[in-house]
């Protein structure tokens, strides 16, 4: 809830990083708008070397829809 108001308040940036990074379709579209606004969103995930497959393979899909604005 207060990540949610945090991304729809935001005028500047949101610049998030996280190795185990998994955004919720909610989460997606909350940081599409923003940067839709104008904000400069930023999510910094590991490269091919991340410790969890599992955890890589889920974020994939919600991190694709991310770099293409959902």
């Amino acid at each position: 809830m207060v990540q949610a108001v945090a991304f729809a308040a935001a005028t500047k940036r949101i610049w998030i990083t996280n190795a185990y990074c998994t955004p919720t379709p909610d989460q997606v579209e909350l940081l599409t708008k923003a940067a839709k606004r104008g904000v400069d969103v930023r999510i910094l995930v590991p490269g091919q070397n991340n410790d969890q497959p599992l955890t890589k393979s889920a974020g994939r899909g919600t991190m694709e829809s991310c770099w293409k604005g959902a």
